[in-house]
């Protein structure tokens, strides 16, 4: 099999961050995400207490490697997907893997003094982004979007709100840099207090969350939770309570005073006992339109206020202004015991 320039690349990037690392008596490891192989491995590994899991992070996954050494090196991690006909990406972070050929590449640094943590890990993405054989925009398909909206832009339940899901980021191939899985974190004790633009993963699927997962970017945020479960009188609690902010993509509409959106959520997890099988969740995110950051900062309590019927609202209301809503879930895990 011949070995492409791409696997060439990775593999001289590979040599030189090990040879770096030596040099400065670093720790190396593979970064953790949120979801994929990294994951899956350590799920296998303690499979009969998987509590810890069940609500994720990549500075949590990495937090007991990290506080052991003053300053590690990340190794690079390259995901290639290739579509021939139409975009499908799942579970890859802020790679749009469009129709062609798709990269990500994850690579940086840990560095620990004291209570304090920081993990630099941004991602590059690569997206060929090729002309699609069919034309989403066909009023075969879908209805014409409103004249403010971009024209890749999703067509689909256009009015009176939509998705901001476009069927093609523009009409040329693009690459990004983004701070990717990358946090700032202080301790104490069972507690972690920082702000980051890592994912989060919250629940047990194995795929597709509810609430929280890693199939677009990670967002900017503040977040305050436990370093693990915690052992209670009621038990062994798992807790994660985040503030951010969400942008809208370059591909939705022209109106700039629409672009940030506050998120505040909260989830839960908990067992009677450490050894219980059972693992028992809640977890609930809202959203409300932001003038800015600063706005979104302030919305930090939002996840504990009734949202209302925000979008109970007729086909004709041409008033297209959408207030807080909410997604809200509950879960149950049971771990088989090893025989």
């Amino acid at each position: 099999m011949p070995i492409s320039s791409k696997r060439i690349a990775m593999c001289a990037l590979g040599i030189a961050t090990l040879a770096f690392a030596r040099g400065l008596d670093a720790q190396t490891e593979a970064v953790v995400t949120v979801s994929g192989d990294s994951v899956d491995r350590l799920r296998m590994g303690r499979i009969e207490t998987t509590q810890g899991l069940l609500l994720r992070s990549t500075s949590s996954l990495m937090d007991s490697r990290i506080q052991g050494s003053r300053f590690g090196v990340v190794l690079p991690t390259l995901r290639f997907t290739a579509n021939s006909e139409l975009p499908f990406g799942q579970n890859d972070g802020a790679l749009w893997a469009g129709k062609g050929a798709n990269v990500r590449a994850l690579a940086g640094f840990t560095a620990s003094a004291g209570p304090l943590t920081l993990v630099v890990i941004p991602e590059v993405t690569y997206s060929a982004n090729d002309e699609l054989s069919i034309d989403p925009t066909d009023p075969a398909f879908a209805r014409p979007v409103p004249a403010s909206r971009s024209v890749f832009s999703s067509p689909f339940n256009a009015y009176p709100y939509s998705i901001d899901m476009p069927w093609r980021m523009g009409d040329v191939a693009f690459a990004k840099v983004h701070p990717g899985q990358s946090s700032v974190t202080l301790s104490a004790r069972s507690v972690a207090i920082g702000a980051g633009t890592e994912n989060q993963w919250w629940g047990p699927a194995l795929r597709n969350p509810l609430v929280m997962s890693d199939n677009a970017p990670g967002f900017p945020h503040l977040f305050l939770r436990t370093r693990g479960p915690v052992v209670t009188r009621l038990g062994a609690i798992d807790a994660r309570w985040i503030v951010g902010a969400l942008e809208e993509s370059d591909w939705f509409d022209t109106n700039p005073d629409n672009d940030v959106r506050s998120i505040s959520a909260i989830a839960l997890s908990w067992k009677v006992s450490r050894a219980s099988p059972f693992t028992f969740g809640v977890t609930r995110a809202v959203f409300a339109p932001a003038s800015g950051y600063g706005a979104a900062a302030a919305s930090v309590f939002d996840a504990f206020t009734n949202t209302g019927h925000p979008n109970a609202r007729t086909l004709a209301d041409s008033t297209m202004t959408p207030g807080p809503d909410q997604i809200f879930s509950l879960f149950g895990h049971a771990s088989l015991p090893r025989y």
